[in-house]
C-alpha cells in the first residue's frame, strides 16, 4: 500500500484504490472534514477542528489500511510449518 500524490493510496495486492479527501469547510465554520472513499462510495468520514488534525486523522487511517492489508495477506498465505 503506497499513498500517491492526489491523496489516495493503492493496494497493490488487490489493485484496490483508496481516496482521502481533505476538504476545507473552515469558511463556514464547521472546520475540516475527511473522508475516505472506495470505488465512490464513502467508508469513513470524520470532522475536525484543523487542517492539522484532518491531516492527521488520514495519515492514522492510511496506516491502519496497511496494517490490516498486512495482516490479510500473512493470512492467505499458509504457515509452511502447516503445509
Amino acid at each position: 500500500m503506497r499513498p500517491t500524490a492526489d491523496g489516495s493510496w493503492r493496494d497493490s495486492d488487490t489493485g484496490r484504490v483508496q481516496i482521502c479527501e481533505l476538504r476545507d469547510n473552515s469558511q463556514a465554520g464547521a472546520g475540516w472534514e475527511v473522508q475516505i472513499l472506495d470505488a465512490g462510495l464513502i467508508l469513513m468520514s470524520r470532522q475536525c477542528a484543523s487542517e492539522r488534525e484532518a491531516r492527521f486523522v488520514a495519515d492514522a487511517a492510511r496506516k491502519d489500511q496497511l496494517r490490516l492489508v498486512r495482516l490479510q495477506s500473512r493470512r492467505a498465505v499458509p504457515d509452511a510449518d502447516m503445509a
